[in-house]
């Protein structure tokens, strides 16, 4: 989202006699849908450096 991203029907539809997802309306992800406030380069930055401040277990 904050790079432009966005991602729709985080709940897709289902078939109401079968229960099965359509597989037309899986997860959609459109990347640069909109203009980003931050920078894709600067958000993987960042992303990389809040990895690295994550607990590993012992």
């Amino acid at each position: 989202m904050y790079v432009g991203d966005v991602q729709f029907q985080k709940r897709p539809s289902r078939n109401i006699i079968t229960g099965e997802i359509y597989p037309i309306q899986a997860r959609r992800y459109l990347e640069n849908h909109h203009e980003g406030i931050v920078g894709r380069e600067l958000w993987q930055k960042a992303q990389t450096r809040l990895r690295s401040f994550k607990v590993k277990d012992c």
